[in-house]
């Protein structure tokens, strides 16, 4: 397979093109990173594979679609889980109460069902009596004393429907029930919650206060993704930082190839918001995998860039040198690159699809930003350099000539 190769009359064309429009072209490129920032933030984060990203012809699927359908109520869960120390136990008068409170705020709570709460406080007591059924509530008083409560965990003991579920069989630990609405996300569960029962945390001794259920846990391990996808990517263009400044040892040699490796990853994320893909733990690294096919393409357009302008070439003329030499190379890696990441559109599972697809059209952004983003901006962070260099050459030449001319005068 022969490799692309930049001809020479449209070699001309392009250099000609970046010298004159340079500026132009980085404010171009400025107005479409800052358009492609509102799509970054409609990103949204999964937790993990959902039905609809899974193949609708599988059994399984269609078999967990069809629960999760009529138990869709359940998987808005709420637990709040009130745990005793070693040495206490949430049966005594003290702990019961906290038990009322962190009930009756939840009450409170716009984003929780009220008619869903389940706690001690709330169930009631099914017994028989000779003249049938009858029904009381479990916690019709606090008990005082350790008389009343070794009778109230007797009265547990007996009553199947709550000993070792809604409350364990040790007494050292408890759960309150309750259900989120659908419409209530997963960030405004957690903050009105976790803000009301911040209060009580601390206001029985040896007593403590955890938030779990799916919404919880869904919340935790989305922001968990989100920390870091933030922590890798900084880590990772930190570490470029260093060795961009370890190889060129200027400046330029750090800003050229970093901004384009910036410019590339808010460009394809802001991409895949405005298509609506949220992120999931396999696309979380997709801006660590552009760092480091970007700083690849950088490294090389900057190099020839540098290299040629420190033996005395003008701009065009190592623009052309680069064009000449890296870019065919550098389309026959993205090409590469570009099919590998293609080919996962094979897979049944749309998020696998979504990441190869975005990862082929993150690496031809890549490819764009370092044949003519980076040449735009060398050629204006060099301009006045450029200018320092003629007008220097420009006084030699002036003082030549004027020497000469005293030379020719004197007799």
């Amino acid at each position: 397979m022969l490799l692309p190769v930049a001809k020479g009359r449209s070699v001309k064309f392009f250099v000609k093109f970046i010298d004159r429009y340079a500026p132009y072209i980085l404010l171009a490129v400025l107005a479409v990173t800052v358009c492609m920032v509102p799509g970054i933030k409609r990103i949204t984060i999964a937790r993990g594979f959902d039905n609809d990203s899974l193949p609708a012809f599988n059994e399984l699927v269609k078999s967990v679609k069809e629960v999760r359908k009529t138990f869709a109520a359940n998987m808005r869960q709420v637990i709040i889980a009130v745990e005793a120390q070693p040495g206490y136990k949430v049966t005594d008068g003290h702990s019961l109460e906290l038990i009322q409170k962190l009930t009756n705020t939840l009450k409170g709570i716009k984003v929780v069902k009220r008619d869903s709460l389940m706690s001690l406080s709330t169930v009631k007591s099914v017994q028989s009596s000779p003249d049938g059924i009858s029904s009381e509530k479990l916690l019709a008083k606090l008990p005082s004393g350790s008389i009343e409560e070794a009778e109230f965990e007797n009265r547990l003991a007996h009553d199947p429907f709550y000993y070792g579920r809604l409350i364990s069989k040790d007494f050292r630990s408890s759960l309150i029930l309750a259900t989120a609405y659908d419409s209530a996300d997963l960030a405004e569960i957690h903050n009105a919650i976790a803000s009301a029962i911040e209060p009580l945390r601390a206001s029985v001794p040896g007593v403590t206060i955890t938030l779990v259920g799916d919404p919880e846990i869904n919340y935790q391990l989305n922001a968990s993704i989100e920390k870091d996808i933030i922590v890798f990517v900084l880590l990772a263009v930190g570490l470029i930082l260093l060795s961009f400044l370890g190889i060129f040892r200027s400046w330029n040699g750090v800003i050229l190839p970093l901004a384009g490796i910036l410019v590339g990853i808010i460009w394809t994320m802001g991409l895949m918001g405005y298509y609506g893909e949220p992120i999931l733990i396999i696309s979380a690294t997709l801006p660590v995998v552009l760092v480091v096919i970007g700083s690849e393409y950088g490294i090389h357009v900057y190099h020839v860039l540098s290299e040629e302008t420190a033996h005395h070439q003008t701009f065009r003329q190592a623009l052309t040198r680069a064009v000449s030499t890296v870019f065919s190379p550098l389309a026959m890696a993205t090409m590469a690159t570009f099919t590998g990441g293609m080919s996962l559109i094979t897979f049944k599972i749309r998020p696998i699809q979504h990441f190869g697809i975005f990862m082929g059209i993150g690496t031809l952004i890549l490819m764009f930003i370092a044949i003519v983003v980076i040449p735009a901006l060398f050629k204006v962070l060099h301009k006045p350099a450029e200018k320092l260099q003629k007008s220097v050459v420009g006084g030699i030449m002036h003082a030549t000539h004027l020497a000469e001319n005293v030379l020719n005068h004197v007799p």
